[in-house]
């Protein structure tokens, strides 16, 4: 029998995390910060030695999980400073695919999830490790995007965009929590999307 190469063995191992991390978000999703590695193993179908292997504790699998989370959100966020067209659509455009992305890849939720409870029962090292990159990569670019649109008078709202990203992360991550938690996430959730802006449009709308 012909020994793996180098290559081989990488491409087993990058296989491996993808399951057993895919693995993960799914175990939290259904236990939360209660799941063990044999949940997870059992998940993903491995053996507990082979998912031990990789992560001989549940702080650096939830490291990863939450890494990985946040660099899929980060590039998502990109495009609300990027984007050519206005704020608003920017933003709407956003929330979509926010929304989707967080049916796909639970870990995206996850992140967003976390930090809006302020990383409670987590360790000090996730918290330290994650807060700011939060509050710089994800948080930062929302409130910069609403202030924009609040300039430009796209939406009608007291001139304070953090608060009105708080509202805006808080009814997303609450809204499709109800959905995900029973096992019913919508195939379309973007109709949350329009249901938050319209009553940020109509507002503005009403007032005229």
């Amino acid at each position: 029998m012909t020994p793996r190469t180098k290559e081989q063995f990488e491409e087993i191992r990058i296989k491996r995390i993808k399951q057993i991390l895919d693995a993960a978000e799914q175990v939290y999703i259904a236990q939360g910060n209660q799941f063990d590695i044999r949940d997870v193993a059992k998940k993903a179908a491995l053996g507990y030695g082979t998912v031990y292997h990789y992560y001989s504790n549940k702080q650096i699998l939830l490291q990863d999980l939450f890494a990985r989370g946040l660099e899929m959100a980060a590039d998502l966020t990109l495009h609300l400073s990027t984007a050519a067209e206005g704020p608003l659509k920017s933003l709407e455009a956003y929330c979509n695919t926010l929304l989707h992305t967080w049916r796909h890849h639970p870990s995206v939720f996850l992140i967003y999830k976390i930090a809006s409870e302020n990383f409670a029962g987590m360790e000090s090292s996730i918290k330290e490790q994650f807060s700011v990159r939060f509050q710089q990569l994800l948080y930062q670019p929302l409130i910069d995007c609403l202030g924009r649109a609040i300039e430009a008078e796209e939406i009608n709202a007291a001139p304070d965009a953090e608060k009105l990203a708080n509202g805006l992360l808080g009814s997303l991550i609450g809204s499709y929590g109800i959905y995900l938690y029973h096992d019913k996430a919508p195939n379309d959730p973007s109709f949350l999307t329009r249901l938050l802006l319209t009553g940020l449009v109509g507002e503005k709308e009403a007032k005229r």
